[in-house]
């Protein structure tokens, strides 16, 4: 029995307290139904850049009941706060929706866990900014501009339950956040976008005609989506006009004399857009669990297979959408010039400075945003096995122990002619009880 227990005990120490190997089975196959790197990206406004609400000379005027959307730096949201409550999924609201006027910064998020079992390397993180369908990037740049990133990208695809899925539309690269270890989460700050005044005024002057001032203003659409109205609004004129992208209107009406202000001009005038804009990224899964790719707005290149996909978004709704409200703008005062002189230029929409300090304030673990070109280490896929050495080493003891004590019984048979220890293993009617041991 005690020679039984010398082979019982290391098997014992070798099942119960070895470390066991963990891993996806994404790593050999590629497979994103196979992946357990979580992600998920959220929109927030930049509340230092949302203007004020002015009539004054170059002021945007909107309503600040329209503002939806949680600010940059009120909020602290991390990877599971996004999740849908009982579903691996994105939930649809927290960083689904914004809604600001022209010339407000929207915040990009990402957010991330590795539950894989093992380090991931991730190199780079793509963004899907319009829904599933082949579109110009002029779509949304015409709408809004980035700080970061590139925009080569016309396509993705990823191998999806043996299957190979694409996903079109405008889409963005940006770096990754390189070694994350197994149960870490966290969150990196992507990108700035800017929202873009699609009212841009070419000219705006006034001359003499008779008894009265002719006033033309010219404006112009810079976006891509059709201005179904376009108010403007000057002393006691007011016009309407509708205008596809990239098309003028040109306003020419007549004011009277009496019209003129004390400082020699025509006082300002408004230019409304009273409708609103969006664009949205995502199409919600109605809590389906067969893959959609248009429920997803972010996807992650692992280095040990390919490209994974984020959550899908549960509620059956589009997401991921920034909108640009109904506002008002105030002109400068229309100078009165000569006859052919038509270099009085109000610009409405000023570009926004390309060049701007970026501060990631959202990177919470500096430690894991190294990238590498290569991964040099093999992924950790065990646990932490320091606490095993005392129990260990007890059970070391307690075997030399075992060994010690037969060892010394059949020396003192041989030498004093003791009778045999191992008598209770031996066959039955064996006539020498050495070979009939086991």
């Amino acid at each position: 029995m005690k020679k039984l227990l010398l082979f019982i005990i290391p098997f014992l120490v070798f099942c119960f307290f070895t470390t066991s190997v963990l891993a996806d089975g994404f790593t050999n196959s590629g497979d994103n139904e196979q992946n357990l790197f979580y992600s998920t990206i959220a929109y927030s406004i930049d509340s230092l850049s949302l203007p004020e609400s002015s009539s004054s000379h170059g002021g945007i005027e909107y309503d600040l009941a329209n503002v939806v959307g949680s600010m940059t730096g009120q909020v602290h949201w991390d990877l599971w706060m996004l999740k849908e409550p009982g579903y691996p999924f994105r939930k649809g609201t927290d960083g689904t929706y914004v809604a600001v006027p022209p010339g407000s910064v929207v915040d990009v998020t990402y957010f991330y866990s590795n539950q894989t079992g093992h380090t991931v390397f991730i190199p780079e993180v793509d963004v899907a900014y319009t829904r599933n369908e082949p579109v110009e990037e002029s779509f949304f740049t015409d709408f809004a501009s980035f700080e970061n990133g590139e925009g080569d990208l016309n396509s993705l695809d990823l191998l999806n339950m043996g299957q190979t899925v694409i996903r079109n539309g405008v889409l963005r690269r940006y770096s990754g956040v390189g070694n994350v270890e197994y149960t870490h989460h966290g969150k990196k700050h992507l990108d700035k976008l800017h929202i873009k005044n699609p009212i841009y005024l070419i000219d705006a002057f006034a001359q003499e005609e008779g008894d009265s001032y002719q006033v033309s203003v010219r404006l112009r659409n810079v976006g891509s989506d059709k201005l179904n109205r376009v108010y403007l609004k000057h002393k006691d004129f007011f016009g309407v006009a509708s205008l596809e992208p990239q098309e003028d209107a040109n306003f020419i009406y007549y004011l009277p004399k009496e019209n003129i202000e004390e400082d020699g001009t025509f006082g300002s005038f408004t230019v409304e857009v009273p409708d609103s804009s969006k664009r949205c990224s995502v199409f919600g899964n109605n809590f389906s669990y067969n893959f959609n790719v248009d429920s997803v707005s972010v996807f992650s290149a692992r280095m040990d297979g390919g490209l994974v996909s984020g959550w899908m978004l549960a509620e059956p709704k589009e997401a991921f959408c920034i909108e640009r409200i109904p506002f008002k703008m105030t002109s400068s005062p229309v100078m009165l010039v000569e006859e052919g002189d038509n270099s009085n230029v109000e610009e409405l929409s000023p570009e926004v400075e390309e060049e701007s300090e970026q501060v990631n304030i959202l990177d919470e673990d500096k430690k894991i945003l190294g990238i590498s070109s290569s991964l040099k280490e093999l992924p950790k896929t065990g646990i932490d096995n320091t606490y095993l050495i005392y129990p260990t080493l007890l059970l070391l003891v307690v075997d030399i122990f075992l060994w010690y004590s037969v060892l010394r019984k059949r020396f003192k048979k041989r030498v004093y002619g003791s009778r045999n220890i191992f008598t209770k293993l031996c066959t039955k009617g064996s006539k020498n009880s050495v070979k009939g041991r086991f």
